[in-house]
């Protein structure tokens, strides 16, 4: 399945993009990821998603996620 969103950028322009596409991952070269404390973006489920694996979230519609 491939999604496509049509983005309206500020200043006023399309784009055609998916956010949802992975980047390559160089699992044995790539930068580990480091918890800086820094607070990240919420976000609001809209809608409920049951993880289909045991490294996946599970969480409600409307539950805020930060």
């Amino acid at each position: 399945m491939c999604l496509t969103f049509l983005i309206l950028c500020s200043n006023g322009t399309r784009s055609e993009a998916n956010p949802f596409e992975e980047e390559e991952w160089d699992e044995e070269g790539g930068e580990a990821l480091v918890d800086t404390g820094e607070p990240g973006i919420p976000v609001k489920a809209l809608y409920d998603y049951d993880g289909a694996e045991s490294d996946e979230l599970s969480f409600r519609q409307g539950v805020r996620i930060v």
